[in-house]
């Protein structure tokens, strides 16, 4: 999803998610205004007591920001970085604590994440100057859009949707661990923005299984999905047709008729008890 721009302007999907995860750092580009987090710095803030944070000076080291931005200007990016990742300095600066930056090395290049940062905010730059706008301004968009830092992230240092990291979950320690992994996530981030917990999510997820042939995965994305959605009739339309394909046919008359139960109106679910009935006789 994209945000509209103010006017005043290791695995597969570890590797992925890096790639498109740290797009994130272009908000600090000239062309995509930065954000700061909520409660930064603004002009006519605090930042007179920049010292007294143990920040230096006088930036050093800057690749990608303009190498004459303030220190003040600076800290208003990073802490709109540190909200739309849900991190601290030290996650790409050298330091052992994030509450006393005069021991952080900020000029060093240490760290994986800073590196790879400056990386994806030229990418950015690229996706915003030269293709965004420039693409937009040619079908006749007058709307000014960019992609900034929690267009993917949501609070999460790796951009990755529900779905995949359930997914890795389930490659790595199995169903039953991928299921309370589930159950853990929704309990610490219910209600915020990092994970979609709608019944849209496991969902997806199931069907992602059932096309790699993993029914069991799928089904027991299902019967979570019920768990926290049990009125849902597109869960248990989906449910159906995953028991019809196990040859359940039994189960899968039940899902059908819980499906109308829910909502009458789909005639897809009638149909298919039917259809099954048909072939019983």
């Amino acid at each position: 999803m994209l945000s509209t721009r103010p006017d005043r302007s290791g695995d597969r999907v570890v590797v992925l998610s890096i790639a498109i995860a740290i797009v994130a750092a272009a908000t600090a580009l000239p062309s995509v205004s930065a954000e700061p987090a909520r409660g930064g710095p603004r002009e006519g803030g605090n930042l007179a007591q920049e010292p007294q944070l143990g920040l230096p000076e006088t930036p050093q080291n800057l690749q990608v920001l303009p190498a004459d931005m303030s220190t003040r200007a600076i800290v208003g990016v990073m802490r709109g970085f540190a909200t739309a990742l849900g991190v601290r300095c030290i996650y790409c600066h050298v330091g052992d604590d994030p509450n006393d930056l005069s021991t952080t090395d900020f000029v060093s290049d240490e760290r994986e994440a800073k590196r790879v940062a400056r990386v994806m905010m030229g990418m950015v730059r690229t996706v915003n100057d030269e293709l965004l706008e420039p693409g937009l301004t040619e079908i006749g968009r007058t709307e000014s859009l960019a992609v900034r830092c929690a267009t993917c992230h949501h609070g999460n240092s790796r951009p990755v949707s529900l779905g995949d990291v359930l997914a890795e979950s389930l490659e790595n320690d199995g169903i039953e661990a991928m299921l309370a992994h589930y159950d853990s996530l929704r309990g610490d981030n219910y209600g915020g923005w990092s994970y979609d917990f709608s019944e849209t999510a496991l969902l997806q997820l199931a069907g992602r299984f059932a096309r790699t042939g993993n029914i069991e995965a799928a089904m027991a994305a299902i019967d979570k999905n019920l768990e926290f959605h049990p009125d849902s009739a597109t869960t248990r339309v989906t449910q159906g047709q995953l028991l019809a394909q196990a040859e359940d046919f039994e189960g899968a008359v039940a899902a059908f008729q819980a499906c109308l139960e829910a909502n009458p109106e789909i005639a897809f679910c009638q149909q298919m008890i039917d259809r099954i009935n048909q072939r019983e006789q």
